[in-house]
């Protein structure tokens, strides 16, 4: 998975393996509590390019791997007393938590739905 989402991102060379392992880790937690699994289940195949999508998604609104954080669009300007605001361009999910929050999971919901168990 870690090979398809540096191709996704186009990142060559190993520097931010580490970082690209985390995110997918971190979605990887995110739907197996989604989908009432236990923390040692395997993830079922047809969910594996779903999961690199996710951690795709989520490197790109989190701005992982962009240190420079040059990558900023102008949310809302105002003139008087002079106030500038920003985000990362692609937006996040939620903009209280992060894309880790709980709006990051809903936009996936119809595909993991299928995959979700009942949780007592």
């Amino acid at each position: 998975m870690l090979e398809k989402m540096k191709m996704l991102l186009g990142i060559t060379g190993n520097e931010k393996d580490g970082l690209l392992q985390f995110v997918l880790d971190t979605v990887t937690d995110m739907v197996k509590t989604y989908c009432n699994m236990k923390p040692d289940e395997a993830i079922p195949d047809q969910l594996n390019n779903l999961l690199v999508r996710m951690a795709v998604d989520m490197w790109r609104a989190e701005c992982y791997g962009n240190e420079k954080n040059n990558n900023m669009e102008v949310t809302s300007v105002r003139r008087g007393d002079v106030t500038t605001s920003f985000r990362p361009v692609g937006g996040d999910f939620n903009t209280g938590t992060g894309a880790g929050g709980a709006d990051f999971i809903k936009a996936y919901t119809k595909q993991l739905n299928a995959f979700r168990k009942v949780g007592w």
